[in-house]
């Protein structure tokens, strides 16, 4: 059982023309090493929005004019019994136009893949459920007025 309130982190998802930035994360990190992840850290001041923009930024050398935010998914808990742990993620979806990034030592590879690699990964708990809260929708794509047919195709997948 848990005394305690699940810690806050954000799983940011950085996309870029239909790929999202994954990580395989060092062996020096405190928590599942070797797994693979997206960018994520601890919720700094209560506030994950900020949190979400430290984090790409210590994580990919990207600062906040070189990423939007495009959605931010419902928080979750995840309970992980083997840790005795439990999570309050936070998702975020980021488009970049670019895939010029600097990892840093919590990073052992990086890779941009379809978001449909996730499944098939050995991942950070709940990954896939954290990229779905965020993932494009149907509704998102038909009522979408403001971008172009092949803009909004790369957004689908």
């Amino acid at each position: 059982m848990f005394d305690s309130d699940p810690t806050p982190v954000v799983t940011v998802f950085l996309r870029n023309r239909g790929e999202v930035l994954l990580f395989r994360r060092s062996d020096d990190v405190g928590s599942y090493p070797g797994r693979w992840g997206a960018v994520a850290g601890h919720v700094g001041n209560d506030d994950p929005q900020a949190s979400a923009l430290q984090e790409i930024e210590e994580e990919t050398g990207l600062h906040e004019h070189d990423v939007t935010l495009i959605r931010e998914g419902s928080p979750f808990t995840v309970t992980d019994e083997d840790r005795d742990t439990r999570w309050r993620v936070h998702p975020f979806l980021f488009d970049t136009d670019t895939r010029a990034i600097e990892t840093n030592w919590e990073t052992a590879e990086a890779e941009w893949a379809s978001p449909t690699t996730l499944l098939r990964r050995d991942t950070v708990p709940d990954l896939w459920t954290s990229y779905r809260r965020v993932a494009p929708s149907i509704l998102g794509i038909t009522d979408d007025t403001t971008h172009g047919s092949a803009l909004l195709s790369i957004r689908a997948l």
